[in-house]
């Protein structure tokens, strides 16, 4: 990632809030921001598939991709997997909500052999910087702060932001914030 990307990324979802009129440390459903950037949310089951091509993509192998998104008449539509949990659900919709955001051009998929096998490219840094991006959208440092300083419990944020143990435990470590609070912690124990 360049440098700044990381603060910048805080500062976009600072002011994406902003203009939602949204406190800079309240949660942003993944929902609000798609339907604020004119994005459809789908389910591969509202797609009117086949049922068999349904079963294939959802029951055979559940964890085997998360979301896509696709682009047609300058409209865009994020489809999702419904197997997986509200916290993976947020993650998947802010992750691909980041890629437009950052203007990440879309991978290219192809077909090969007799199978239909389907593969796709696949490009590290965009992957990465839509990742950070999502984390940011989800829980900015400003909500992280809060947090902790509310001495909220991790299981009631998460319900409260949408998001799985995982991505708060996640952000918390990598924003600072953890170490953060656990010096003020320390020092006031000693006092």
């Amino acid at each position: 990632m360049e440098k700044g990307f990381k603060t910048r990324c805080e500062e976009m979802s600072r002011s994406l809030r902003a203009e939602l009129g949204l406190d800079p440390a309240a949660p942003l459903p993944a929902e609000q921001l798609a339907s604020y950037l004119g994005v459809y949310l789908w389910s591969v089951e509202d797609l009117g598939l086949a049922p068999a091509d349904v079963t294939q993509l959802v029951h055979s192998d559940p964890d085997s991709w998360s979301a896509i998104t696709v682009s047609a008449a300058n409209r865009d539509a994020i489809i999702l997997n419904p197997n997986h949990r509200r916290g993976r659900y947020s993650s998947d919709v802010m992750h691909e909500l980041a890629h437009l955001l950052l203007g990440h051009e879309p991978s290219t998929m192809f077909f090969a052999g007799q199978e239909n096998l389907a593969l796709r490219g696949f490009n590290k840094a965009a992957e990465e910087e839509a990742n950070w991006l999502a984390g940011a959208l989800l829980l900015p440092r400003d909500a992280l702060v809060r947090l902790s300083a509310q001495k909220r419990p991790k299981d009631v944020a998460c319900d409260e932001f949408g998001v799985s143990r995982q991505m708060m435990d996640f952000r918390m470590r990598v924003t600072g914030v953890e170490r953060q609070f656990s010096r003020r912690r320390k020092t006031v124990a000693r006092q």
